[in-house]
């Protein structure tokens, strides 16, 4: 729920409706604690919470009012570009948006996924779990007009209703129309088994294509994200991890000065791992929404200072091997035309 509510925040949503009903005085105790909330939060009770998810859509109308308003899932994970790709997205005029993914063959349990068709206009002719031909998938993410209350209302049978019943009505109106989300991630978690699926997805999400150099896509990356994966569920933070990263390099360092074979050669592998590690007070820091503009500056220098520090050990090393004082010469030189590099 907390990552949800951060990626619409993140979108610039400053209110957000939280409807509660198992367990309620438990999510609102949490979510009202989160520090990395800054939404106004409030909360709606949904007495009838065993019943369809359209009922607990309908409790939060008296608190939407006549606005406009994003609506997602509890259990859905999902990368901000869906957020974005909603918000860019305009409403059709007594209508809702629905965050489709075209990824067919990519998403994870097919039986439970709500499929859906889509005219080439981008409007909604069918939506359900039980089609056989269609060619999207419902994501859960919604952008919405207060219309689709009343769809809701129209399609309560008994006291209940589905969301999809809702979108149905909407549909059938010629009323709810998609945004493709094209590569983003997102993944419903709704059983033990989804939950691996989801923290790859996450973490898939972390790599750097652009800025990773050949030895990070190929070794560095790998590993810290594995590492990475094991330290979300911990209190560890990045900018411990930033601090452990400096005492690698400055073990390292310290062995290179030494001179040898051994000492250099450990000393290197050190401030291979100082590299590896390095990566990972960053994808902690975006995996689990704890980015700061002071881990920004501890993560820049325990970086700068580490292949300082490291250089300067490689120039110690050399010396002392060779007694030939150039290399202080030399390496001063290299050293400092690179801090003075903009």
């Amino acid at each position: 729920i907390v990552r949800a509510l951060v990626q619409f925040q993140r979108a610039g949503v400053e209110e957000a409706i939280i409807v509660v009903g198992h367990r309620g005085d438990e999510i609102r105790a949490a979510l009202s604690r989160e520090p990395r909330l800054k939404l106004r939060l409030t909360f709606v009770d949904n007495p009838e919470w065993r019943k369809k998810n359209g009922v607990s859509v309908l409790a939060a109308r008296d608190a939407v009012g006549n606005n406009e308003f994003f609506l997602s899932m509890s259990d859905h994970v999902f990368e901000a570009a869906l957020v974005s790709a909603l918000k860019a997205t305009p409403c059709p005029e007594g209508g809702a948006v629905l965050a489709i993914d075209r990824k067919i063959d990519e998403v994870y349990d097919m039986d439970d996924a709500m499929k859906v068709v889509v005219a080439d206009d981008g409007r909604v002719t069918a939506i359900a779990k039980d089609l056989t031909d269609f060619n999207a998938i419902d994501t859960g993410l919604f952008r919405a007009t207060p219309a689709l209350f009343a769809a809701l209302d129209a399609a309560t049978r008994d006291g209940d209703c589905s969301l999809a019943d809702g979108c149905r009505r909407l549909a059938g109106d010629g009323k709810l129309t998609t945004v493709d989300i094209g590569r983003a991630g997102w993944q419903d978690v709704d059983t033990p088994a989804s939950k691996p699926v989801a923290e790859k997805m996450l973490l898939n999400g972390l790599r750097k294509p652009l800025h990773d150099g050949m030895v990070s896509q190929n070794i560095n990356r790998h590993i810290s994200l594995a590492i990475t994966r094991r330290l979300a569920p911990t209190n560890v933070t990045p900018n411990q991890i930033s601090f452990f990263c400096a005492l690698l390099a400055i073990v390292g360092a310290v062995l290179v000065a030494e001179g040898g074979y051994w000492a250099p050669l450990i000393g290197a592998f050190l401030f291979q791992w100082n590299s590896i590690i390095d990566g990972v007070d960053g994808e902690i820091a975006r995996v689990k929404f704890m980015g700061t503009k002071t881990g920004e500056w501890v993560d820049t220098l325990v970086d700068d200072g580490s292949n300082v520090v490291f250089f300067i050990g490689m120039i110690v090393g050399a010396v002392r091997e060779t007694g030939d004082n150039l290399f202080a010469v030399a390496g001063g030189i290299t050293l400092a035309f690179s801090l003075a590099e903009p």
